[in-house]
């Protein structure tokens, strides 16, 4: 844990996938700019801290907008995850589903749509393949999206949820991670 304090006309740089936290002190005015080299990134610590910056006003549109690919498998998986959690939660009170019930069932649904071969494993030809629909999907919604790579996505993906890094993917890996930030979410 390093702290530092940097004066007028001084920065602080941070090399990729060095996860940081600033925080203006004193009086003045300060500025802070973030530029995010596309790869490396660090999607391990994103993965480990996401119940942290889940809650950081200033993380907010990378959540939804960049990282929930490669935390989800989906463009914009965060939100879709949180919509699907609302809807079956109004449609199943009477069934007396718990929202940890209601979550891992939605979990498993975005699972088993991309596990192609129903094995119980996602490789990264699979992965890569359902992040090359979704792809198609993003540009069909907004043709100027460039920023968008499905082989890297892919090997993000595989990074942010391969835990035991055997090269392919369990339900239970997962729901490990996405199950952890979906509560929160």
């Amino acid at each position: 844990n390093w702290e530092f304090e940097v004066g007028p006309g001084d920065a602080l740089l941070f090399p990729p996938g060095f996860l940081h936290h600033t925080e203006a002190v004193g009086e003045g005015c300060s500025v802070s700019a973030s530029l995010q080299f596309r790869h490396p990134f660090g999607v391990q610590y994103i993965r480990d801290f996401a119940d942290r910056l889940l809650f950081s006003r200033e993380n907010s549109f990378c959540f939804v907008e960049v990282w929930s690919v490669f935390l989800t498998g989906y463009f914009r998986g965060l939100a879709r995850l949180q919509k699907q959690v609302h809807r079956h939660a109004l449609v199943m009170p009477s069934k007396h589903a718990s929202l940890e019930t209601i979550i891992s069932a939605e979990v498993r649904r975005m699972f088993r749509a991309m596990d192609n071969d129903a094995s119980g494993l996602i490789t990264t030809a699979e992965i890569l393949s359902h992040l090359q629909h979704e792809a198609a999907a993003m540009v069909a919604m907004d043709p100027e999206l460039v920023e968008f790579d499905s082989d890297l996505e892919a090997e993000d993906w595989m990074v942010c949820h391969d835990l035991d890094s055997d090269g392919a993917v369990s339900y239970e890996e997962y729901a490990k991670t996405l199950g952890r930030i979906a509560g929160f979410y």
